[in-house]
């Protein structure tokens, strides 16, 4: 009888391991291809991350080389100012003396005038464009 009742509970006890079966710590194909993607999706973050700091360090180290150019600009559309009010007025002398106006006179003057011009836009352009890359966060 001891032998049946030992035989008895060896079988319950594989019984009982049947029923209950052994977690699987494995994780299945589609689950790894899902946590590759995600890991690939951050790798490829971080590099868009990496490359827009180092254009953005690009910009800003420009940054400084537009503001001068823009002062440099407008100081000269200043000069250019002078120069054509001066050459106004010594065209307004010459017309009082009765004297026609020196060619030389009329493309220094005309000079003066397109410099100041382009002189200032360039100043408003560079301006601009420093503005808009201080702008960049």
């Amino acid at each position: 009888m001891k032998q049946v009742e030992k035989i008895w509970a060896e079988l319950s006890a594989k019984a009982q391991e049947v029923e209950t079966p052994q977690e699987s710590t494995e994780l299945s194909e589609e689950v790894k291809v899902e946590l590759n993607a995600i890991a690939d999706l951050k790798k490829q973050s971080e590099k868009l991350s990496q490359e827009y700091d180092e254009l953005s360090r690009s910009a800003r180290r420009y940054l400084g080389e537009l503001d001068s150019i823009a002062d440099k600009a407008f100081a000269l559309e200043k000069r250019a100012n002078v120069v054509e009010d001066n050459a106004k007025e010594l065209v307004k002398k010459i017309n009082e003396l009765g004297m026609d106006i020196p060619s030389d006179l009329k493309s220094a003057s005309y000079e003066a005038s397109a410099n100041r011009s382009v002189a200032g836009q360039l100043g408003q352009v560079t301006r601009k464009a420093s503005d808009a890359i201080g702008g960049i966060e």
